[in-house]
């Protein structure tokens, strides 16, 4: 399967140590946070080491370690709002020129302005950002996402229903449907159909805590969904597209999780032997 890490899981690491990394642990391509650097306590989605900062990275420098390092950059993640197309664009022409294809992208924050509101609010974008995809030769990634106006496939594909699929794909993250927006993978995956463009995966769990139920970023072999089971329906289907693995547990080290991750996957037959 075509395997690579998005680097929001190596948040110790700079980009240079989780590139090597990723590579040396045998998997294929890499995933990229993209965003100004931050400073503070190092964190997953704060000051995070391993991000491209695009005021300080150039794209021939991103093509140039990925090729360095037998590595496909196969996306791009960055943290746009909603209805920004002139940030979209510049990611975009960003990624053109490192020769990535993919944006990752959310829909609107579920709030109480209702349904009818988001979902115009979300289409409106995704139309401008169908076009410049096509500009570019890029393709915008919808994540389905808790809180979000697309937590589920149904709804994932609701929204895109009707655009360039070539320009506009959904990223199926199968933690996310843990927290919201769960159905059947089988119905899931199906629904998405020519829109299931990338698979984001990682694993969560509930626990009880002074009476309100929380999730929590589980280990990939350790939380509620059966990661092994997922893997096998996705390639029971044929999907030939990138698995970026994106594990937010905690109970190891980052480089200790993903290397545990590429031992679990290699013991199920989903990671190449090196």
């Amino acid at each position: 399967m075509k395997l690579s890490v998005y680097t929001l899981s190596l948040p110790t690491c700079t980009p240079a140590e989780g590139a090597h990394l990723v590579s040396r642990l045998g998997f294929d391509g890499i995933e990229w946070r993209f965003a100004p650097l931050a400073t503070g306590a190092v964190s997953f989605t704060g000051n995070n080491r391993c991000t491209i900062d695009p005021a300080q990275d150039s794209p021939d420098s991103v093509r140039a370690l990925g090729v360095r390092l037998g590595l496909t950059t196969v996306g791009l993640a960055p943290y746009l709002e909603l209805g920004d197309i002139d940030a979209y664009e510049r990611v975009a022409r960003f990624a053109a020129e490192a020769g990535v294809s993919g944006i990752r992208l959310r829909s609107p924050s579920v709030d109480d302005r209702g349904f009818a509101a988001l979902f115009a609010e979300g289409r409106a974008y995704f139309e401008q950002v169908e076009k410049l995809s096509m500009s570019y030769g890029v393709q915008g990634l919808l994540e389905m996402h808790q809180r979000s106006l697309c937590a589920s496939a149904t709804m994932a594909e609701r929204l895109v229903h009707g655009l360039d699929p070539a320009a506009v794909g959904v990223i199926y993250d199968v933690g996310n449907l843990v927290v919201e927006g769960f159905e059947d993978p089988r119905v899931g995956l199906g629904v998405l159909g020519p829109y299931l463009a990338h698979v984001h995966l990682k694993n969560a769990a509930w626990r009880l805590v002074d009476g309100e139920w929380e999730y929590f970023w589980a280990p990939l072999d350790a939380g509620i969904v059966n990661i092994r089971s997922f893997l096998q329906l996705l390639k029971s289907t044929g999907y030939d597209g990138w698995i970026s693995l994106e594990d937010l547990s905690t109970n190891l080290s980052c480089d200790e999780t993903l290397a545990y991750n590429a031992r679990l996957l290699r013991a199920w037959g989903f990671l190449a032997e090196r």
